[in-house]
């Protein structure tokens, strides 16, 4: 019967969600190190959901709050002290939703033959050295240059 219920709402939820899965590239300047990740974004009305395949945890992202579900254990991060965080979640909306007005808040934002150019204004400058992405019916790729010359690069995979 519990297995019926779970069908059940993950049929709904998908209906209802629009999910993409993705292949993250991470350089770490600090290490001089490399690794790749894949995982799945979900879009849904009021939430964004980060999984990677392989790890236990789930990030859900919702009203401007961000729950990490680890198993059993679940607590939120606190966005006012992890400003990084809050950044991410608030980029991939406005990539995913096309809300260039939402952009606009943190980036100035330039369109260099079809490539997104995102250069961070304020406060965001002290993270993100810049930002670049391509979208046509999907995403192509998000890179992220951050100011520590970490970067991350994102590319949809369906």
């Amino acid at each position: 019967m519990i297995k019926k219920l779970l069908l059940v709402f993950l049929f709904i939820s998908s209906v209802y969600a629009d999910i993409v899965n993705f292949k993250e590239n991470r350089y770490l300047y600090a290490i001089d190190n490399s690794f790749s990740k894949k995982g799945t974004i979900i879009f849904e009305k009021e939430s964004i959901e980060v999984s990677y395949n392989l790890d236990s945890k789930i990030m859900v992202y919702s009203n401007d709050k961000l729950t990490i579900k680890d198993g059993d254990e679940v607590y939120e991060v606190d966005l006012e002290k992890n400003i990084h965080m809050k950044v991410f979640f608030y980029l991939l909306e406005a990539i995913y939703y096309n809300r260039q007005d939402h952009l606009k808040e943190f980036f100035t934002i330039k369109d260099d033959n079809s490539t997104i150019l995102l250069n961070p204004k304020d406060l965001v400058s002290n993270y993100i050295s810049h930002i670049s992405y391509k979208k046509t019916k999907r995403l192509d790729f998000l890179e992220i240059k951050l100011n520590n010359k970490d970067r991350i690069y994102i590319e949809e995979i369906n």
